[in-house]
């Protein structure tokens, strides 16, 4: 096993947001300390080549596929608060331990992150790390700082945390899978050199620790620690590069003003890096000193016009293009090394399947907020958790697409919403009932508080429009906002919380059609096609005497598809056939 230097460069901890404590607003203020360095020749401590060969899971440049993992493992990994279900306590000094689905979250959105780039996706938790690193985060948050060698004098101060701090990155205001993505970020003063993403993108990475604890400060909240430095491993393959944000189609959400680029074992000494917008226009930059022992050799810069750069007017992508030259890899200068990277609004692009009935879209006023956000929204199936909007990147967020939910004309349903942390909010949840996409009809607004979690109960009415895909919107925003569907207004001082739409199917309280049959030739998407007078689900059984057609990019839904005399199903380019296994 190799041994750890642990060298420590210790920072002066900074919080911008201080005078926002005396408020009655309450909000973990994200701060990272630098990133651990590791001091040995990192080539001391890797194992003999191992058996992972990189083949992307996600091909950069399918829309579609990069929208899907975006939703179902970044998205889909988020952990509230509650999901967090820390056993420990300060004043006892009690590490305890972090719920097991945290822990899942965390890791599946590391993975997401390392897939995204090319690098292996099968990272997993080292136990005995965890241990250690649930012990320095305990430390951190009992002290409300952060440092690689907390001294003895610190409270909740133990040789296991001592431990877990020297080799992990470090985290204020956020916890697992919230702290992931403040560590690729790796914004701030003092992360010019990008440690903390570097660490999660590390090439030779097979294992990480982790763990995560709840401050006594509403200035901060929680305190994570990622353990980093554990055996490294060589991959039988790598890409030529590492690049983030990386080349291919990107969630804008996802794209920081801190841009890098890595290569094992290159020198940078010399390089230099230009980025260009979609005109060609070159953009304004400032490259970091380089600095190297903290994952693979790095070349970081910074968009010095970020809010304008990275600011988009509706869903249009928005492309740059990416140069750097000059850089020596085995003693030889490179040719320049080109990429681009097309940030794409996730909710812009349109449903594999049925796409719900359009709507009004969102103008938000005042931007995203610390402060404000959906932690966590049910209704019948759907059980979804989120942040603030700062900490998800968004402010509106359409998931209709990828979460839906059936409910029964003339039956009753529980809906819940909560704002995060204890934040008094202006909550909403609108449906809209007859597809006409304004969600301002009677009746339509279903839930109203001025509270930091309401609860309601949803009669579903009979006049409903049943069988197409419409959309629940819901807001939780702060205090002062107007409280419209169409508008987040926020607050000019603490910024504007979400707006989040999802699907809903609603059926006929009339019996369920269990067998759907043709009843003429026509679309697969039309329900005058079927017996049902709706469009087939993964849980239908299927009949087709007539000519079927599934039109370009559809992909159509069956658990069974029996053909008759006369029956055929044709496809249009893109189209497909998914039937339930």
């Amino acid at each position: 096993m190799q041994k750890f230097l642990r060298f420590v460069r210790w920072c002066l901890f900074v919080s911008l947001f201080v005078s926002r404590q005396a408020t009655a607003q309450q909000a973990p203020v994200d701060t990272l300390n630098e990133a651990p360095r590791y001091t040995h020749p990192i080539t001391d401590s890797l194992a003999n080549p191992g058996d992972v060969v990189v083949n992307a899971v996600t091909d950069p440049w399918s829309r579609t596929a990069v929208i899907a993992d975006y939703y179902q493992n970044y998205i889909g990994s988020a952990v509230s608060d509650n999901q967090l279900n820390w056993t420990g306590n300060l004043s006892g000094c009690v590490p305890g331990m972090i719920s097991q689905l945290a822990q899942d979250r965390t890791l599946q959105r590391i993975n997401y992150y390392r897939r995204l780039v090319g690098l292996p996706d099968n990272m997993t938790f080292d136990p005995s790390r965890n241990t250690d690193t649930q012990a320095a985060a305990l430390i951190m948050a009992a002290n409300n700082n952060l440092s690689h060698a907390p001294p003895s004098t610190w409270l909740c101060y133990t040789p296991q945390g001592y431990n877990g701090a020297a080799n992990s990155n470090l985290a204020l205001g956020s916890h697992s899978s919230q702290a992931v993505k403040q560590f690729m970020d790796d914004n701030g003063n003092g992360n010019e050199i990008a440690g903390h993403r570097r660490w999660i993108l590390y090439s030779r990475a097979a294992s990480f620790g982790h763990g995560s604890a709840r401050t006594n400060s509403n200035g901060f909240g929680f305190s994570d620690a990622l353990w980093v430095f554990n055996l490294f491993v060589t991959p039988v393959s790598l890409p030529a590069y590492v690049a983030f944000p990386p080349a291919g189609f990107v969630p804008r959400t996802l794209i920081p003003p801190r841009w890098s680029f890595s290569i094992p074992g290159a020198t940078f000494s010399s390089a230099s890096v230009t980025v260009q917008d979609q005109t060609g226009t070159p953009l304004a930059l400032t490259t970091h000193p380089v600095s190297n022992g903290a994952g693979d050799n790095t070349l970081v810069w910074n968009l010095d016009n970020a809010a304008t750069d990275l600011a988009w007017n509706g869903s249009a992508d928005k492309s740059f293009r990416v140069t750097v030259s000059g850089v020596v890899l085995n003693g030889v200068t490179q040719p320049p090394y080109s990429y681009t990277v097309v940030a794409i609004d996730p909710a812009g692009a349109g449903c594999p399947g049925p796409s719900p009935v359009a709507s009004c879209s969102v103008a938000v006023s005042g931007g995203q907020s610390i402060y404000y956000g959906t932690e966590n929204f049910r209704f019948n199936t759907i059980d979804n958790q989120s942040s603030t909007s700062s900490s998800d990147g968004y402010n509106y967020l359409d998931l209709s697409c990828v979460t839906q939910t059936t409910v029964t004309a003339g039956s009753s349903y529980t809906v819940s919403v909560k704002g995060i942390f204890t934040n008094s909010h202006q909550l909403r949840v609108w449906i809209d009932y007859n597809g006409n996409g304004v969600f301002t009809d009677a009746g339509e607004q279903v839930l109203t508080s001025s509270a930091n979690s309401a609860t309601a109960v949803v009669a579903i009415p009979q006049t409903a429009t049943v069988n197409t895909l419409l959309r629940i919107r819901v807001m939780a925003d702060s205090p002062s906002s107007a409280g419209t569907p169409c508008a987040l207004t926020g607050s000019a001082q603490y910024g504007a919380g979400q707006m989040e739409d999802y699907g809903l199917w609603i059926q006929s309280s009339s019996p369920p059609c269990t067998v759907m049959t043709t009843v003429r030739n026509g679309n697969w998407t039309s329900p005058d096609t079927w017996s049902c007078n709706r469009v087939p689900t993964a849980t239908d059984q299927v009949q087709v005497g007539h000519v079927v057609t599934v039109g370009a990019g559809v992909t159509a839904l069956a658990t069974k598809i029996v053909y008759q005399t006369g029956g055929r199903v044709s496809f249009l380019t893109g189209a497909q056939l998914k039937l339930a296994q």
